[in-house]
């Protein structure tokens, strides 16, 4: 669906998925701050991912699905995922509501292997203590906290039913989805102007999905299975880091 020639857009990140590309993108094509860059989905930074619960966490708001948005822990005043099992992931909460917002889908098995090549490109120190330095124990934990109803982690989500956007672009080729949608919006853009920049990880820990994790993550992605058509016949990444790190 294309959006109206005067129809407000914005951009939903949903991770590993080129968000930050495009959200530089926008920034420096059109002056538009969409995700990481729009102040109001920085202030406060944090969602809360527990509510009630003796363990505590956060996600950037900018990766919060709308709906979630809405609820909040009263005591603190900011979104909560684990509003999630009564939340109605069509409702969006700003600044969202009232416009046009598109996101970007990937194949859940390649999201995951770049989720984790991110997370693995920092600093132990910078996620949970280095608690899950391997591929298996990152991917367990991952699994288990973004599956059922009510999860409990805002990275790596599935798309159905959290992100509710109306347009879907295809990471598997996007910088040509990404040119028809936004010149449609923005007809004076030229196919140049339309180019997305490109982000490596700079560094990353070695991962080897097996077969009985390949049946996992579609297990928790089969939504986003049926939805897109993903099979795992055909992923289009690589699913060992193997030489040279792997797929971004």
């Amino acid at each position: 669906m294309a959006p109206h020639a005067e129809e407000e857009v914005q951009f939903l990140h949903v991770t590993s998925t080129a968000g930050t590309a495009i959200e530089q993108w926008a920034l420096r094509q059109l002056g538009i701050r969409w995700g990481h860059e729009n102040r109001a989905l920085r202030e406060p930074a944090w969602g809360l991912l527990s509510f009630g619960g003796a363990t505590w966490g956060r996600a950037e708001r900018w990766h919060m699905p709308p709906a979630l948005l809405l609820a909040s822990d009263h005591r603190h005043k900011m979104p909560c995922i684990s509003c999630a099992a009564s939340a109605d992931p069509s409702r969006r909460g700003p600044p969202y509501n009232g416009t046009h917002v598109f996101c970007v889908t990937r194949h859940p098995v390649c999201r995951c292997v770049s989720e984790f090549r991110s997370v693995s490109s920092k600093p132990p120190h910078a996620w949970a203590n280095g608690t899950f330095a391997t591929w298996d124990a990152w991917l367990n934990a991952s699994l288990r906290r973004v599956g059922g109803t009510a999860p409990s982690l805002a990275h790596n989500l599935p798309v159905v039913p959290w992100y509710s956007c109306d347009t879907y672009l295809r990471f598997e080729h996007l910088q040509a989805d990404f040119t028809r949608f936004v010149r449609r919006r923005w007809p004076s853009l030229t196919p140049e102007q339309t180019v997305l920049p490109t982000f490596r990880h700079s560094r990353n820990l070695p991962y080897n999905v097996t077969s009985a994790q390949l049946h996992a993550i579609a297990s928790v992605f089969a939504a986003d299975m049926r939805a897109f058509g993903y099979t795992l016949r055909d992923i289009p990444c690589s699913l060992t880091s193997g030489p040279g790190g792997g797929a971004a």
